[in-house]
């Protein structure tokens, strides 16, 4: 399935998303940042599943970050999501940028 298909599920399910750039285990790939996915994680666990995702990271209105499995079996609390520097980032393994905005979960 392309990106491009991904995008069009979601507009056609009403899930508000943004593009960003995500960084896991160092390397960069392009992302999609979904908004309000407790109603529709079903969607939101079939798009990683179809993509060959290894997580899903899921950030709570308290900021909390956790790490899930497209299935849902597995779950890491990885602490809150905070806003660090461009600097701060190119030293950790796992970071998302929004908008010349950077954050990571610790």
């Amino acid at each position: 399935m392309a990106r491009s298909n991904a995008k069009t599920l979601l507009k056609a399910r009403g899930i508000p998303y943004f593009e960003a750039t995500g960084c896991y285990k160092r390397r960069r790939e392009p992302s999609l940042v979904l908004q309000d996915v407790a109603d529709n994680i079903k969607t939101v666990r079939q798009l990683a599943n179809w993509y060959r995702q290894e997580s899903i990271l899921l950030i709570d209105a308290n900021r909390h970050a956790i790490l899930q499995t497209p299935r849902g079996d597995f779950v890491e609390s990885l602490g809150q999501f905070n806003e660090v520097t461009q600097e701060e980032s190119v030293f950790l393994d796992a970071w998302t940028e929004c908008n010349g905005r950077y954050w990571v979960a610790s």
